[in-house]
């Protein structure tokens, strides 16, 4: 006989509504009971729902891509009219390229975190 044996069963009511929320948050795990005790027992640790996540990530990196397709817009003008373009423009065109560099760096290191969680 197992030592930690689960024999204990709680019971909740909920509204239609409530249920609906709770059966579409447990749809990240394997049933309706782990997903309690995971959010129960392990504090401050939250659960993604895995579709919602890829969705999110989508739309962050084409809005990634459409930033850097503006930087570099800015940067192709900056290049064609020299002389037309003053100092304080270029150094603002260059932080902001820096601050997307440094932003897409961030991005690529957490999803490379998130992907190595079992």
């Amino acid at each position: 006989m197992k030592a930690n044996k689960r024999d204990r069963i709680v019971k909740v009511r909920l509204t239609n509504l409530e249920y609906e929320e709770l059966t579409k948050a447990s749809k990240s795990s394997k049933c309706m009971s782990d997903y309690f005790r995971q959010r129960v027992f392990r504090k401050g640790v939250g659960l993604i729902d895995p579709k919602e996540f890829i969705r999110s990530m989508d739309e962050i990196c084409l809005e990634m891509k459409r930033i850097g397709n503006n930087i570099n817009q800015l940067a192709r003008y900056v290049n064609i009219h020299k002389e037309e373009v003053n100092q304080e423009v270029l150094n603002e065109v260059e932080k902001k390229m820096a601050d997307y560099v440094i932003m897409q760096d961030k991005l690529n290191v957490t999803w490379r975190k998130l992907m190595s969680i079992k």
